[in-house]
């Protein structure tokens, strides 16, 4: 696999689910130990950046491991935790109702309480967050909580981020570039599955999911992800939309440079 992403061009990725054990337990040892065998054989030749679940945070603190612990290769680089659900099972969490399912809203998976108690702990003890929060009433909780934390314990360059950040509009892109906060979206999302999301969210929201463009264009790092492992198969569906299309430098930007900002490898620019 190692050999395909170098192929391709990709030299880093992340690992954004190492966790506890059902047992409370440190679930990830294992994994951990297997990165370490696989980077003293010389494989895989990728750079591994790790994301912690953010209940492991207490482990962290006992170990006095800091983020950034490890090295260029392999290293942590914060803490996860999931806010809502997904824009393909329709889960993610809504500011106006899913248009197939009248007074559906999604699902969120934390209370505002325990988002609050996770980020405020997290950046306390210097460590970065990455969000998954798709629609746009998760995104809005997020960054009222991400206010709220700068507001009492200010910190420049704390590239929290927000994960999948799917669904948007300017007023959460304003408070997004003002936050200070690092969105990476569905890179090729739209593409593949776009037109699929038409009977669920509608034309004009459509417009303002995964909007890379309106998101470049306010000055925010965004960057692309891919939450898949293998090459997708050719596209043979409708467009989605032209307005959040992306081309030349901008992309560039957008697929390498911002993802190198937000793994901690590039500097201001």
């Amino acid at each position: 696999m190692s050999k395909l992403y170098i192929a391709s061009g990709i030299t880093c990725f992340h690992d954004c689910f190492l966790g506890e054990g059902a047992d409370g337990t440190i679930g990830c040892g294992n994994w951990m130990r297997a990165y370490q065998q696989l980077m003293k054989e010389g494989e895989p030749r990728l750079r591994v950046r790790l994301d912690l679940w953010y209940k492991m945070n207490p482990h962290l603190e006992k170990l006095g491991l800091l983020q950034g612990f490890g090295d260029d290769m392999l290293r942590i680089d914060g803490l996860k935790m999931f806010l809502d659900g997904a824009i393909s099972g329709r889960t993610a969490a809504l500011l106006e109702p899913y248009l197939h399912k009248p007074n559906y809203y999604g699902m969120l998976t934390m209370t505002k309480d325990e988002l609050k108690e996770a980020v405020f702990a997290a950046h306390r003890a210097g460590l970065r967050v990455s969000v998954h929060a798709n629609g746009d009433k998760a995104i809005k909780l997020y960054l009222d909580v991400v206010e709220d934390v700068l507001r009492k314990y200010p910190r420049d360059d704390h590239r929290h981020r927000a994960i999948h950040c799917s669904i948007v509009n300017p007023e959460l892109i304003e408070r997004i570039k003002r936050l200070g906060v690092l969105p990476t979206i569905f890179g090729c999302y739209a593409y593949y599955h776009g037109d699929k999301l038409l009977s669920a969210f509608g034309p004009e929201r459509a417009e303002w999911m995964f909007a890379a463009r309106s998101m470049l264009d306010a000055g925010i790092r965004v960057a692309a992800h891919s939450t898949l492992m293998l090459p997708l198969p050719a596209f043979d569906g409708d467009s989605l939309s032209s307005e959040q299309d992306n081309k030349g430098r901008s992309t560039i930007r957008f697929e390498t440079m911002h993802l190198g900002y937000a793994s901690y490898k590039a500097v201001h620019h």
